[in-house]
This record gives C-alpha cells, structure tokens and sequence, in this order.
C-alpha cells in the first residue's frame, strides 16, 4: 500500500467532517486520533480482520455503523482526488479472498439518500449525483485529450482455471428499482437508464469536428482469435414487454426544436476507415427463425425511396429495377404451386380486380402456362416471339368464342407455297358427296337442355373421314381435316422437405385509437410455429466449438468492500442465472418428408381397350374451296 500527500485544504474539510461528527457521538476522540493500525479500531463491517481504522457511531435513529478515523479517511480520499496527475493510492489485493457477490476495493455508498434537489425559483428537480468529477480544461498550455472517468482492466495473465465469471468490463453502469417510482399502469412515472452519455455542443462552440454521445471502439490486433467481436453488443434478460415501446435499440429526441438526424443509421468511413469489408453482409439475422415483421414502416410516409440501390428505385408504391436484364422471379423451386401478381384497380375490397398466375410446367424451360384472369385484355397489337411458331388454344385447350371487326387474314403468297396442281375429281367428289347437317354441342345441350341449345350447321369429321376413303384417299394426306391426342393433365407427386410446425398462443399487443384515445390492447393469438433444432457446432477438424460459462449474477446485494466509508443494510438480490460451459449451436428449422404436388404435367388419355384417345377437327376454309371447286363443274 502506497501513501502519497493529501492536499492540505482536503484534510481540513475532511477534519472538519469529522469534528463535526463529534456532537452526535459525544466527542469520540478515537475519530481524529485512531489510527488504521489500532488494534481497538473495527473494519467497515464491525469485525476486526482485514483493513482496520473505523469506528463505532450510532445514528439518530439508533442504528449503529462504523466511520473511518481521519488517518482511514484520508487514504480513501487519495483515491478520488488526485495531485499532481498521478495515481494516488495502489491498494494490493491479489491475495484477497472474498466470498461476497462483488469485491470491491474503493468505493463510495450513499445509504438512505432522501435529498430534495430543486433549482430555484424554477420548479425544475436536478440530480442528486453519489459521485461527481467535474474536468475544467483549456488555455495556451493545455494538451491531450481528457477523461473526465477513465475506467480500465488490464489482464496480465489468465484467471484460474474454474473462474465462473469471465466477463471482464472497464466502466459499467447500473439503475435498478425494487418499487417503482409511485406510477401505475396507465399512468407509468420513472426512467431508469443503466448509463448515459451526453455530449453538449454550445452556441458559441464553431468548427467542432465531430459530436458524438457515445463512441465504442472494439480494437482486436493480429495475431488474436476472437469468437464473438462487436462494436456494440445488446444483450437482454427480457421478462416484461414495455407497453407501448419495447425495443433492444430506440432511436429518438428529446422535445423542443429540433431538425431531427439526416440518417437514421449512417454506415460510412468517417474515422478514416471502411467498417465493411467486400465479403459483409450489412444486415443478417441469426437463430431467431420466426418472427411476427420483418419491417414495418406502416405509419411512414415517403417522399423519396424506401429502398434503393445502384439499379433499383423501390417508392412508396413503385418498384423499378433499371437492370438491362432485370427480372422478377415467383414460386417455388421443389413445391408445385400457382405463382401470381393480383391488381386490385376498383377500389373495393376484393381478393383481386385482375389476376396473371402462372400454373403447370414439366420441368422444361417455358413449358407452363400463364392465366391472365380480367374481364377484357387491353394491347395495341399482340405478336408472337417467332413467326408461324405458337399455336393459339389446342385440341384440348379451346376458345369458345372469337369476335374480330375483320376477317382472319391468311398468308397465300406463292413464295411460301408449293403446288401440286388443280384440284382432282376424286377430290371434288369428296366435297360433292359430304353430308351437311345440322348439329347441336353437346356441352350445350348438357349446360342448357336440347330445347335451349343452340343449332348449328356443318358437317360431321368423321362423315368427311368416310367421303375421303369412299374415293380411296388417305385423309391423312390432307389438311382439311385433323387427329390431336387428347392430352389429360396429372400431377407429379414427390417427397419434399417442410418445415414441422407447433400451434402456440401468445400474447398479442396493439394500440388502437378507441373515442380518441389510444388504447394499449392485448390479446392471445394462436398461429403455427416452425419447430426448431438446435444443432451442435464443430470446427472443420471436428471438435466441438464451446460457448465460456457465465457465473450467475446477483444484484444488486452484499458487497465486500474495501475502502468503504459507511456500512448500511443489506440490499435486495436479484439473481440472473448463470450458464455452463456448452457447445455452441445452431438453430435451423425441423423438416419432414412430406409427399407434394411439385410440378403438373400432361399425358395421352387412353380409352377402356388402353388406345389413346384422339380428337377430329376440320379447317372449314379448305373444305369451301373443295366445295366451290365441285360447284363449278356441275
């Protein structure tokens, strides 16, 4: 233990203190003249091991504690009020035992604090500060940067081997309540704020350079391994939700005028360096694999972009990617399903006002189908990707009805034809022997009752398929009539992972304006939860990756102190558990094998003998010029 001199005009308040004492205990003497060696002197507790130099004093409400004599006193001031710049007191303690919640070497405690601290004339209440240090600087001579509290570890070696506590902190700050501030629930009084940081910039301060409440620097140099590393790092024990904020990270202002910050969050390289190397990712989200939101900017207006990047522009309603080969992809990749993008345009309440939803597909590149659903389709003029390449309906894939304001426009350009020649007799007897008919749908009849179905006239493909053969033709050689398969569609049925699911109820809360008022509501939401696993992590060699045990933590509550001026009652213990050495692990999702629909596709149907079965159809434009042709020579 080092003693160094005390200031003169320190030992005098500090006498003063002490005389001033003498009225309530009767003049103990012991106060000015004891000594820390006294062998009749106490320590901060009572007892007579360890640093000595207090005495017994018995409070006004009949409470008896142990005051440090002077020569105690002054050694616990050296600590606080320096001279010279230099350290003022080195206490050893490294073969100190304690079996305490903390050990504490220096310190100061205010028991019973009940000070009324106003500012006058104002009606505005101050703090009430246990310890202050006021640093007034500046002047010609003044250099270096300054501390007005430095708070520091410095580790020289490791800390035994079954050490339960491996947190190692230089400055921490505490605000705890056992009984509130006298509010209520609707009417909630009191902020607790575990540490503050201002920084105040003056009117008449010009050309400061940077103005920051809290800087953290986490410093790690080659050659070390870091597991965790974090500039700063939040770290709930989370029991009881806030009302109407709960947040690990708040951002806001205090009230008054007030521009409010350019950023909200800035990331950039304004100490001269990039935060980010090329291979970060700006924001990530780990081992919370289920979540309510992701962002919810619903009570946000926005003039400018939500969202924007080098080729990308997303507004408040407007998504535009400038990408020279932007696209959007929807679906699924293993699951069968039906992708779509709904519009909603009349300004009602409906699942959509126009639909485009894409279904099918065989695992080939534009092998499924779009569905556009809306009333009228609206397209100056609608072509094909190549010519004379896409069909427009199928034999199973028909139009009903087609309405034009002109007739089909054919290509008949010899260019593009090779002719046979004129058409044969056998060929125009085809035409002339061909029974016309009148013929009624049968899907109209079964829809509308043959009473109501509408007649039609023409002819009958297979009746056209006889006339062909009656004059040995193959019908087959001609276009006038076609044979399509009728296709039938199927689904292809794998087993696929998803996800396992629980139904859990929580506790939902929302704040709706109810007669004015805005009203905190909860209530039990039950929804359907991913099941997740916690899967245990090994380096590449294998070896399991291990988490450091954390001791428990009580606070606040007894403390062995060192130092400590007056021993009061013992405080409430709250504790936080502690945990083990573990295994680090990861959380992902539990799957199941679960059969699904991945994909639809089409086949041949088949009739009861196994024989595809097909569909005739009839070109009525060829069949007229056959007729025509027969018509002539009669």
């Amino acid at each position: 233990m080092t003693d160094t001199a005390i200031p003169a005009e320190l030992l005098q308040g500090v006498s003063t203190l002490v005389g001033r004492q003498g009225g309530v205990i009767g003049g103990n003497s012991n106060f000015l003249a004891g000594t820390r060696d006294d062998p009749d002197s106490f320590n901060a507790e009572g007892g007579k091991t360890g640093d000595l130099g207090y005495y017994p004093m018995q409070m006004a409400d009949g409470r008896v504690v142990y005051f440090p004599c002077l020569d105690r006193f002054t050694q616990i001031a050296a600590l606080i009020v320096g001279s010279g710049g230099d350290p003022q007191l080195t206490i050893a303690g490294s073969a100190a035992s304690s079996n305490a919640r903390e050990y504490v070497y220096s310190g100061v405690v205010v028991d019973d604090d009940a000070v009324s601290q106003t500012v006058p004339n104002s009606g505005f209440s101050s703090k009430v500060n246990a310890f202050n240090a006021d640093l007034h600087f500046g002047g010609p001579t003044a250099r270096g940067g300054r501390h007005a509290v430095k708070g520091s570890t410095f580790q020289r070696a490791p800390t035994a081997g079954d050490n339960p506590d491996r947190n190692f902190v230089g400055v921490q700050g505490q605000s705890q309540t056992f009984t509130g501030d006298g509010g209520t629930p609707s009417a909630p009084l009191g902020a607790y704020f575990g540490m503050s940081s201002i920084t105040q910039i003056e009117s008449g301060a010009y050309g400061v350079f940077n103005a920051t409440a809290f800087e953290s620097n986490c410093v790690t140099i080659a050659g070390s391994t870091v597991q965790y590393r974090s500039g700063i790092q939040i770290a709930d024990y989370v029991q009881t939700r806030g009302a109407l904020i709960d947040a690990a990270l708040s951002i806001s202002a205090i009230i008054g005028p007030n521009l409010g910050a350019r950023f909200g969050i800035h990331v950039g390289a304004q100490n001269g360096g990039n935060p980010l190397g090329s291979d970060s990712t700006l924001l990530r989200l780990d081992d919370t694999p289920v979540l309510a939101n992701g962002i919810d900017m619903r009570n946000t207006a926005f003039t400018g972009s939500v969202f924007r990047t080098q080729n990308s522009d997303w507004t408040d309603g407007n998504l535009s990617l400038y990408n020279p080969n932007a696209g959007l992809e929807l679906g699924s990749l293993s699951i069968a399903g039906k992708p779509h993008i709904d519009f909603h345009s009349s300004g009602t309440n409906v699942d959509y006002d126009s639909r485009i939803e894409a279904e099918g597909g065989n695992g080939g590149v534009g092998n499924g189908a779009i569905s556009v659903r809306s009333i009228w389709f609206g397209t100056h003029t609608h072509l094909p990707l190549v010519d004379a390449g896409y069909d427009l309906g199928s034999a199973i894939r028909r139009w009903n009805n087609s309405y034009f304001a002109n007739n089909p426009t054919v290509g008949s350009d010899a260019r593009l034809k090779h002719t046979r020649g004129p058409i044969s007799d056998a060929e125009k007897a085809v035409a002339r022997g061909l029974p016309l008919v009148v013929f009624q749908y049968l899907d109209a009849v079964a829809a509308k009752g043959e009473d109501h179905a509408r007649l039609h006239f023409g002819i009958i493909a297979q009746d056209l398929i006889a006339a062909f053969e009656a004059q040995g033709l193959d019908w087959r050689r001609y276009g006038v009539i076609g044979e399509d398969p009728v296709m039938e569609p199927f689904e292809v049925r794998e087993l696929v992972d998803e996800p396992v699911t629980q139904e859990v109820t929580e506790d939902d809360e929302r704040v709706e304006v109810v007669d004015g008022v805005a009203t905190l509501i909860r209530e039990p939401v039950t929804r359907r939860v991913p099941v997740v696993d916690h899967l245990p992590i090994v380096d590449t060699d294998g070896n399991p990756v291990m988490l450091p045990a954390i001791g428990p933590r009580t606070m606040p509550g007894e403390r062995g102190w060192i130092g400590r001026l007056i021993r009061g009652p013992a405080e409430p213990v709250v504790t936080i558990p502690g945990t083990p050495e573990r295994q680090a692990t990861y959380q992902r999702p539990r799957t199941q094998k679960v059969e699904r629909v991945v994909r639809t596709d089409t086949r041949p149907q088949l009739d009861a003998e196994g024989q595809p079965v097909t569909r005739y159809s009839v070109r009525y434009e060829q069949l007229a010029v056959m007729m025509l042709a027969a018509l002539r020579d009669a």
